[in-house]
């Protein structure tokens, strides 16, 4: 009887093994890549609000020596710590932003909807001056030589004293378009001029020093629906690079405006400069170079939405789409490293991601979340 009992539980003993050997070959757990990308801290700054009537934020943020600057609607504007999110000093204000603050000196400078540029010490946000434009401030504020430069919502441009915020000069364009998104973009400095793009598809350049009108040129195609001039411009093969409304891509002469070359492509983002290239998305989310020589590579697809914002980090390509996924694209792999969504369906980028000082990577989401990898 020993034996019988001893034989059935060998058996039984060999057949379970076996047989988990054998699932253990069927059935192998996948192999998790290591995570080159994860979020340090995030933080909320989407204001209380009644159920439908959803915030949507327009604003970026703006980065130097560690410091994040940023408008919170509804909330005030803050000075977050790089290193770990803490708010290191925040201003109550009853306030709605709509562009990206800049750095200047010792300064951090910003508008608002409700028409005020203010100028605040990046130490503690002590108020240096506060002025009244008149319209909101939708336009990125640049700065050059101690002159700040910015576009208001009403297509109305002005030239201030930075330190002081003495208005210098002003320029009031008349857009009658009845086809327009009522874009605004920013401006861009080339030696003594000043160039922006406006609603009507127009393209001036103006003396920084007194606002005279060096030269005028219509670039948005009349064919097209929206001419709007409403992406930031960037310096390129020796021309200006700047994007209409409904995506054509135009090289034009800083001299005197005068068009290069241009592409139609369907662009739907900011384009980004990197070694030489320009790098840029389309509607139909797919990521495109165009490199010294003129030629448009597409180099991905990222996504069946159209892609909203790009931007560089460590030499790779960060791109959103309106859907609230985020790639990324290495440079020198030519390849798709990750995506991920941000958040909800909602949470699209209005404002390109950045490099922080400290080497993470900063994005503002449509919903208000801001967020450190």
């Amino acid at each position: 009887m020993k034996n019988k009992i001893l034989f059935l539980f060998t058996f039984f003993s060999l057949v379970g093994c076996a047989s988990i050997e054998q699932l253990q070959k069927k059935v192998i757990a996948p192999i998790q890549p290591k995570r080159s990308f994860s979020a340090k801290w995030g933080k909320n700054l989407d204001p209380t609000y009644l159920s439908g009537n959803l915030p949507i934020h327009l604003n970026g943020p703006a980065v130097y020596e560690g410091n994040i600057f940023i408008g919170s609607s509804g909330n005030g504007f803050l000075s977050i710590d790089e290193r770990d999110g803490k708010i290191r000093w925040k201003v109550s204000e009853n306030e709605t932003y709509h562009s990206s603050p800049l750095v200047s000196g010792d300064s951090v400078i910003y508008g608002t909807e409700s028409g005020r540029i203010k100028s605040r010490k990046m130490t503690n946000g002590e108020l240096n001056f506060e002025i009244d434009l008149g319209a909101s401030v939708d336009g990125n504020p640049i700065v050059s030589k101690g002159r700040l430069f910015i576009q208001l919502r009403n297509h109305q441009i002005f030239s201030l004293d930075a330190s002081t915020g003495k208005i210098l000069w002003s320029y009031k364009k008349s857009v009658t378009n009845k086809t327009t998104i009522q874009g605004v973009g920013e401006g861009l400095v080339d030696n003594n001029s000043v160039i922006f793009g406006f609603a009507d598809g127009d393209l001036l350049s103006f003396r920084v020093e007194t606002g005279d009108i060096i030269w005028e040129r219509k670039i948005g195609r009349s064919a097209d629906k929206f001419m709007d001039l409403n992406w930031p411009m960037v310096k390129f093969n020796d021309a200006l690079a700047t994007v209409d409304a409904a995506g054509n891509l135009y090289l034009v002469r800083f001299s005197d405006g005068e068009i290069i070359n241009q592409f139609s492509i369907g662009i739907s983002t900011n384009l980004v400069l990197h070694e030489d290239s320009l790098y840029f998305g389309d509607t139909s989310g797919s990521l495109h170079q165009l490199d010294r020589e003129l030629k448009v590579t597409e180099l991905a697809k990222f996504s069946k939405r159209t892609l909203s914002r790009v931007g560089i980090w460590n030499g790779k390509i960060i791109a959103g789409d309106i859907n609230g996924l985020v790639s990324t694209f290495s440079l020198k792999e030519l390849k798709t490293l990750w995506q991920k969504y941000l958040g909800n369906e909602l949470s699209t980028m209005f404002r390109r991601p950045l490099k922080g000082d400290l080497g993470g990577l900063i994005m503002f989401t449509s919903r208000g979340r801001l967020y450190y990898y």
